[in-house]
């Protein structure tokens, strides 16, 4: 598989792994364009060719200690770099970070810490570099909401989040919160997000208690596809003002107790909502009601322009103003 291009973003897909979900896409009246879809044109997660170093017995990288006893990582240096790890051992372990600029790449979390909180916190006040993970498969199977909604978790923190090339699946609510400054994600598979009874899930949730730097998303070329209870909520902005954002490109397949894509909350810049292709699977609805009024007019929210969001059932256009 080569380099593809939508609507002039271009994706490098992994070669190597099959895809999770090849079929997913067949049968729909619309779909967005083949090559560009996480999860089902092309695979994202750790690579199956890596060999997994063991995080409770192998020698961790300097500033990195841990707990067995609560199956605890904590990450306290600035700019570590967590590669080739695997973190579903004993149970599961959680990884804790309290330092900026930390990395995980090609690392797998399963099951839950011994006190049953989401796989991957972290715990930065501030800070200038922000975290990062990338090719990244996080399975909460055995964690709960009641703890930590998120697999992965900013913690109402001021800290920028990349996420990119992750499988992020199994989550009793949402598959990331996120704080203050710029939230990235893109290229992620979300699956069965919000299995625990009662949960409101969301792709993304910026976090209820405002923070200090107001918070924007880069969210692009991600899919979620998760039919295992109703309540879903894909990428709303919410709960606090926010600044320059785009939500492009995006697939998502659910069932929707809430709307999809869309604005709650004002935006201080631009939001771009474009090119979203949209399965509601018979829930309540595409794009939340008012989202260009409530993100402050046509000139902080733009609404399927450039690019038409789709509703994939019938392949028609969702409104510019909804």
């Amino acid at each position: 598989m080569g380099i593809s291009i939508r609507s002039g973003i271009i994706l490098t897909p992994r070669t190597g792994d099959p895809p999770q979900f090849p079929n997913l896409l067949n049968g729909y009246a619309a779909r967005p364009p083949a090559g560009t879809v996480a999860g089902v044109d092309f695979y994202v997660g750790c690579p199956s060719s890596i060999v997994l170093k063991n995080c409770e017995t192998d020698t961790l990288p300097s500033g990195v200690t841990r707990n067995t006893t609560t199956r605890i990582i904590f990450v306290g240096n600035n700019a570590t770099l967590m590669d080739g790890w695997n973190f579903n051992v004993s149970g599961g372990y959680r990884v804790t970070c309290g330092g900026d600029g930390c990395t995980f790449s090609n690392c797998i979390w399963g099951g839950a810490s011994q006190d049953a909180f989401q796989p991957l916190l972290f715990q930065v006040i501030g800070g200038t570099i922000g975290q990062t993970i990338t090719n990244c498969t996080i399975d909460g199977t055995s964690t709960t909401s009641a703890n930590f909604s998120g697999l992965v978790n900013l913690d109402s923190r001021d800290n920028n989040l990349t996420v990119t090339n992750c499988w992020l699946k199994n989550a009793p609510s949402d598959a990331i919160n996120s704080g203050g400054g710029l939230t990235t994600a893109k290229n992620n598979l979300m699956q069965a997000i919000g299995f625990e009874v009662g949960s409101h899930p969301d792709g993304i949730q910026n976090t209820i208690n405002p923070p200090a730097t107001a918070p924007s998303w880069d969210v692009e070329n991600n899919t979620i596809y998760s039919t295992v209870l109703a309540g879903l909520q894909g990428f709303i902005i919410a709960n606090t003002t926010f600044g320059t954002s785009n939500i492009l490109n995006n697939t998502i397949i659910g069932v929707a107790d809430s709307y999809f894509i869309g604005a709650q909350a004002a935006c201080s810049g631009l939001l771009t909502l474009s090119g979203n292709y949209i399965d509601v699977q018979g829930g309540i609805g595409f794009g939340y009601p008012g989202s260009v009024a409530n993100a402050g007019g046509a000139t902080h929210c733009v609404f399927g322009t450039p690019d038409a969001n789709i509703n994939m059932v019938t392949g028609v256009a969702l409104s510019t103003n909804p």
